[in-house]
Order: C-alpha cells, then structure tokens, then sequence
C-alpha cells in the first residue's frame, strides 16, 4: 500500500508533511567535499545517489559561495529538484523501502511543463535508491504516483478543509476568490470563480 506524501521544494524552503510529521529546510546544496576539507563543523544530512554526495541543512547556508540552488522554469522536476524532496523523504519516517503517492507544486503558468518533467520519475520499475547520513542502510524509493498541483493550492485548502480534510462551512467560496502565494523570488497569484481555477 502507497503512502501519500506532500513535498514543496520551492526556492527558499522545502517542506515536507507526512501524516502528523512535518520538516524544513533551506533548498540549498553543497558538495560534502567541503565539509571533508574541515574548513568548517556543521550540522548537515548527507545525500548520495549515483555516486554524488551533497550536503543539506540549516548550516550548509553558512557555506555561501560554495552552496547551489536552482531557480527558473526549468527547475520542475530536474535533479536538483527531485534531490531535495528525496532528501525530505529521508527525513519523515517512511520506513526504508516505501511507495509514495508524491504530491509536489509547481507554479500554475508552469504546470503542464512540470507535470512532463515529474513523468521521468514517476512508476520507474528502477527504485530510487538514496544513502542518507551515516546510516548504512539505504533508503529505496517507488514513486507510484507523482501529482503536480499549482502553488498556492495548499494556502487556499487551509480555509476550506478542517485538520482531518473535512469541508469548513465557509462563505467566500461563492464568487471570485484570488490567491496569492509569495515565495522566494516569485509570486504565483491564482484566480478561482465559485471555486473553479
């Protein structure tokens, strides 16, 4: 059975929800031969797929020129990308050999673009196989299902659904709503007309 995970990793952040689990951190990278060479002590996850090692955490911001972060349109299901909400899988308590349901975001001018990118990775027969920290033991990933869904959808569900998902009785669902979601280095703004996009 597939769990059903929702994972943001937007320019700034990347957050990541898992049933009554939730975790964030900055959506910056640094190669962990930086922190190898000793120039400083942090605290970081380490990350290693396919024979690269990068390191995620609150300090690797500390690292500035020798930290990487991917912004524009043809972020939406790169590498780098998909390296941050895999990081962020590692990190909710899945177990080691989970299959996901992804829920992820991208911006609603880019969304049809996002959803083909995410394609590659969804349903692959090849799991994804991610070493995280110092544990031995791999994380293996079966991303069954990868739903791509506009930015700011999650702003809006706030007011319209209570914490177990359930309807609110709310009165500005009638008529035209706008939802503005401003984050690092974009505004997404969104248009709804008696709730319809």
């Amino acid at each position: 059975m597939a769990v059903t995970v929702s994972i943001d990793a937007g320019n700034g952040s990347t957050i990541g929800i898992y049933e009554d689990h939730s975790i964030v951190f900055p959506s910056f990278s640094a190669p962990r031969r930086i922190v190898d060479m000793g120039r400083v002590t942090m605290d970081v996850t380490t990350y290693e797929r396919n024979g690269e090692t990068f390191v995620f955490g609150d300090d690797v911001l500390r690292l500035q020129s020798e930290t990487s972060s991917h912004r524009g349109a043809s972020k939406y299901g790169s590498e780098f990308h998909m390296r941050q909400i895999l990081v962020a899988l590692t990190q909710l308590e899945l177990g080691t050999q989970p299959s996901i349901e992804l829920l992820t975001y991208a911006p609603p001018a880019l969304l049809e673009d996002a959803k083909a990118a995410f394609k590659e990775w969804e349903g692959t027969k090849q799991p994804i196989i991610v070493h995280s920290g110092d544990d031995s033991t791999p994380y293996v990933f079966h991303l069954k299902k990868i739903t791509v869904l506009p930015e700011g959808l999650g702003a809006l569900g706030v007011y319209l659904f209570d914490e177990k998902g359930k309807p609110k009785d709310i009165s500005f669902s009638a008529g035209n709503v706008m939802v503005l979601d401003s984050g690092a280095f974009s505004l997404d703004v969104m248009l709804f007309n008696n709730m319809k996009l």
